[in-house]
């Protein structure tokens, strides 16, 4: 029987139960909220890359011509945009006529199956209907694509900020750390930083060689 010396124990074990729940319920609705954020942490993250390779380019052209950084920081991003463009320009007249051949063969391939199907006494609708269904998608695509282009001037915008103004950016990072953890945080940051850059080297490198060959 339940009497009135026992609340305090009661009381007690609720508590104790609380607290140890409270760590698993604080990373449950911290995984929880970074699911929801997934689409913006990736876009920070490109953001973070497309300004690494602002920043590289930037301290090149700065190095090898008397010119400040706002200059350096211009030309490098009208560099970006040539490439991008250029690649565009190359690949896109080859992509535009390569889907116009597709449409036309599906087209062509439609009408057969329709002649086929007749002869052997079958619904020739069969294929109307699978034709109607890749016709309905396309619309799907073009919004995909149109959501890939906003998506992308976020980002290259992102990183003309970060690559502007990188210090302004790490000293509100160093903010968010306690006096007595900001000069390993920012050790931490700047091995991070680094580290990326290699990495985006690396990449630039790799992409060069396998264009060239």
């Amino acid at each position: 029987t339940f009497r009135a010396r026992d609340v305090p124990l009661v009381k007690a074990n609720v508590l104790s139960g609380l607290r140890a729940a409270f760590p698993w319920a604080i990373i449950a609705a911290g995984l929880f909220l970074l699911w929801i954020l997934r689409g913006a942490i990736l876009l920070a993250f490109g953001a973070l890359l497309l300004s690494i390779l602002l920043h590289i380019l930037t301290s090149a052209i700065c190095r090898l011509a008397p010119l400040g950084r706002s200059w350096g920081l211009l030309i490098a991003t009208g560099i970006v945009i040539a490439v991008v463009g250029g690649c565009l320009w190359l690949f896109g007249f080859s992509l535009a006529a390569q889907f116009s051949n597709i449409t036309q063969r599906l087209r062509d391939g439609e009408q057969h199956l329709q002649v086929l199907l007749a002869r052997n006494g079958l619904d020739p609708t069969l294929v109307t209907k699978s034709a109607s269904r890749f016709s309905a998608a396309i619309p799907g695509y073009l919004n995909d694509a149109v959501e890939w282009a906003e998506v992308a001037v976020i980002v290259a915008i992102m990183s003309i900020y970060l690559a502007a103004e990188p210090a302004s950016y790490q000293a509100g990072v160093r903010r968010l750390f306690p006096p007595q953890s900001k000069t390993q945080a920012m050790e931490a940051l700047k091995f991070i930083g680094s580290s990326l850059r290699l990495w985006m080297l690396g990449q630039l490198l790799l992409m060069l060689l396998v264009g060239v060959l």
